[in-house]
């Protein structure tokens, strides 16, 4: 686009936004501003009941992002909500109109009944039917939405419902108890403004987040997808296509199954896939098993396409070079057994009618030459253990134990003083002793590792949580900071410096906060020490001052000498956490005007973390050789030595 930007229409001084984020809350909080705060107190509870902060409503609009001009045209807020609300006026008057001598009339025969013993008194109390009667009343006679009625209430005041609680012939018939069902039905589809609030409120904020991006000569990721998609099938779409092909004449895409079909259409427009040429070519590269983008776009039936599309031209990569024989010939095994299996969908679920267009394909290998050995015995490459019977075990049971069985076996591999008790045998290099950063853990998600990282600490051994979703806003220290810039920036506030000071990365223990109470010598050395933090922060930023918070709380060298705690967090987790952080502050720091702006920055980030971009997302504390707890989803491509699964 940028190259080429008269045949693309763009813009030469544009940049590129990675993370958009910032600004489209911004954008939500002017819609906010400028179509709810006038509302009437009654409307807005309207609103407050769909979402009741800009940042929910930025929640229920971001999936709709894409499919913007699907969404239809809509009136404001403040005429969609009267609109509503005149519609659901008018459908409850006509709903609510024959109840009140309905609710009547059925009183006076249940009453009737009951004196003569005609129903079963387990089954319908007199007490009950009153309360519900009562309840239609209520509803039938005043301004009242929703009626409230137990099920019970629902399935009993029914033909079917009074039939079952009648000792005998002619039940009870009244049309209120055909009305029932419905009412109930009418009553769940009354006028909703929901839809048509989402809607406006999605195609202006998309308007105003693109306008405001033009003003600012800011371009995303998807802009950049959107842009070179117009102009490919603009005015001088014909135009750029050439010069593209010309300045490419062979384009190579690796990991095609993660393509979007915006991203696809492009390729093909470019080189037209479905047709041969001699002079350009599109490669694709790619594996539908691994397809594991859909939340972003990424979409297989779009690898279904293109693999369609190529007709002959498709080869398979036959050869595994990563992984041992033993484990290509038990992978090679398992899902040769279902793909065999003329009852299932396939080995990949694609099968429908005979047709399969992902099927299995066993394959080689010429990887790894060393094969696992515990105590001289070889282990199988591909290992099944299966928990004892022991009933139905609920979720939470279920972790516990694997975490435990998971967290023993590595014990007994990585057994201290033993130099035979678990590692390799391979041909040409020898013994090689396992080592707890040969091995990965695979998990769902921070809950799992969690348990999983405890039973682990229980027993001595160190490990590292990786994943692509947690970010250090989420961390406690991200808690910890901001208690210490509030106490810095309003020092002589008590309150907010006791809290600063008991923070646990800080390290006073309670005698010595106690101390504090009874000592004002110590109290006043303390405020006039964050007294002098906030001149640090003020002069040089707030990086220098949350170091020398660190050094002068013997931060550093408590950290680093602190084993791993029951969450499997070491000394040197938190205090690369705290300096992350220092950073991140650092940076945002220089777009934002005083110590409370930042302090307003840190917590709305605590209270929404917003992940996806590198610079949030947690660090490595060290390249120690620690046991590896890895997310399912980050491990895609990475290589481990021995692989558990503990939780699958």
């Amino acid at each position: 686009l940028h190259e080429h930007a008269f045949d693309s229409l763009s813009l030469f001084n544009q940049t590129l936004e990675t993370d958009p984020s910032d600004l489209r809350s911004e954008v939500v909080r002017d819609y906010w501003r400028r179509f709810y705060y006038p509302l009437t107190t009654a409307a807005m509870a309207q609103v407050a009941v769909e979402w009741a902060s800009p940042q929910a409503l930025e929640d229920a609009v971001r999936p709709l992002w894409d499919h913007i001009h699907q969404l239809p045209d809509v009136a404001s807020p403040v005429d969609l909500l009267a609109q509503c609300q005149r519609e659901q006026a008018q459908t409850l008057q006509q709903l609510k109109a024959p109840w009140p001598a309905w609710a009547d009339e059925l009183q006076s025969l249940l009453d009737d009944a009951k004196t003569h013993k005609r129903f079963i008194g387990t089954k319908l109390r007199s007490s009950s039917y009153t309360d519900w009667l009562n309840a239609i009343r209520t509803w039938a006679t005043s301004d009242q939405t929703t009626l409230e009625l137990s099920e019970a209430a629902w399935n009993r005041l029914t033909p079917t419902g009074m039939a079952d609680a009648w000792r005998e012939a002619p039940v009870l018939d009244h049309p209120a108890l055909h009305a029932m069902t419905p009412l109930r039905e009418a009553l769940k589809q009354l006028p909703e403004p929901r839809i048509g609030l989402l809607s406006h409120a999605a195609r202006w904020i998309a308007t105003e987040f693109d306008a405001t991006q033009r003003r600012r000569s800011q371009l995303g990721f998807d802009d950049l997808l959107r842009g070179l998609h117009a102009a490919l099938n603009g005015e001088h779409g014909t135009r750029l296509k050439e010069i593209i092909r010309q300045q490419f004449p062979v384009a190579l895409i690796d990991e095609f199954q993660d393509t979007d079909p915006v991203q696809y259409q492009i390729f093909e427009c470019i080189y037209e896939l479905s047709q041969s040429h001699e002079d350009r070519a599109l490669i694709l590269i790619g594996d539908p098993k691994q397809a594991i983008y859909a939340f972003r776009g990424a979409d297989i039936h779009t690898y279904l396409k293109a693999r369609a599309a190529v007709g002959p031209h498709l080869h398979t990569l036959g050869t595994n070079h990563r992984s041992s024989q033993a484990l290509v010939n038990a992978t090679n095994h398992c899902f040769n057994r279902v793909e065999q299996d003329p009852q299932s969908q396939g080995a990949f679920l694609f099968r429908r009618h005979g047709l399969n267009p992902v099927p299995f394909k066993p394959v080689n290998a010429k990887g790894l030459t060393s094969s696992f050995q515990v105590q001289g015995a070889p282990v199988a490459a591909m290992a099944l253990n299966v928990l004892p019977h022991e009933g139905k075990l609920s979720k939470e049971r279920y972790i516990d134990q694997m975490a435990e069985i998971c967290a023993t076996q590595l014990v007994d591999w990585l057994e201290q003083g033993q130099a035979d008790a678990a590692g390799f045998s391979d041909p040409q290099r020898g013994w090689q002793r396992l080592l707890p950063s040969d091995i990965a853990i695979l998990v769902n998600n921070r809950q799992e590792a969690n348990r999983m990282r405890s039973a682990l600490a229980r027993r001595g051994l160190r490990s590292v949580y990786l994943s692509d979703k947690d970010t250090v806003y989420e961390t406690p220290q991200a808690t910890e900071i901001y208690r210490w810039l509030m106490a810095c920036a309003n020092p002589t506030d008590d309150r907010l410096l006791k809290a600063a000071l008991s923070t646990a990365s800080l390290g006073l223990d309670f005698p010595a906060l106690e101390a504090l109470h009874r000592d004002d010598t110590a109290w006043e050395s303390r405020l006039l020490q964050f007294q002098g933090y906030q001149v640090l922060w003020r002069q040089q930023g707030v990086l220098p001052m949350i170091r020398r918070i660190l050094i002068d709380f013997h931060c550093p060298q408590r950290f680093l000498g602190q084993e791993a705690d029951l969450r499997g967090q070491s000394g040197e987790r938190i205090l690369t956490d705290l300096l992350h952080l220092a950073e991140l502050l650092q940076q945002a720091s220089f777009a934002l005007e005083g110590e409370h702006a930042l302090i307003r920055f840190l917590a709305e980030h605590i209270q929404q973390p917003r992940g996806g971009t590198d610079d949030k997302q947690l660090r490595l504390e060290s390249d120690a050789h620690l046991i590896q707890v890895v997310t399912i989803h980050k491990s895609k491509g990475l290589e481990y030595p021995v692989v558990m699964l503990p939780f699958i």
